[in-house]
């Protein structure tokens, strides 16, 4: 499971639109086969519809829709400490692998280790700040 997904189009029609079948005409055509296909060829993006993977490059793409909800979700609300000790951990770690001093794949294992330490650290905190405020 991931913590993060982003969706950039969340569509609506406004039920006081003059244009509401023009809407909907655009919304199915978002979703459709052939918008499926554009999205994977050109931006590497997933679309809604699991056919776009046939088009995609990126060997993650199809991954993706493998994964399984977690039953226990993480609120990111008050994340910028957990991003800045992340970002400051990569640079941290990519430095290593550019100076020669360690391999690529060690810097991953490293990575992995010290990422899973920061959503465990992250949820522990979540989990405390919740029962000092609950009644």
């Amino acid at each position: 499971s991931g913590g993060y997904m982003r969706m950039d189009g969340v569509f609506s029609i406004s039920a006081s639109s003059a244009f509401k079948e023009e809407a909907w005409k655009i919304i199915q055509f978002i979703g459709s086969e052939r918008a499926a296909k554009v999205i994977s060829k050109t931006d590497g993006g997933l679309s809604i519809r699991r056919s776009g993977l046939q088009f995609n490059t990126n060997p993650l793409a199809a991954v993706a829709f493998e994964q399984k909800p977690t039953l226990n979700a993480i609120d990111f609300t008050d994340r910028r400490d957990f991003y800045l000790n992340e970002n400051a951990m990569v640079q941290k770690e990519l430095q290593i692998v550019l100076q020669g001093k360690q391999s690529l794949d060690a810097a991953i294992q490293t990575m992995q280790k010290q990422g899973q330490a920061f959503v465990d650290a992250f949820v522990k905190k979540n989990k405390a700040d919740e029962e000092k405020t609950e009644p």
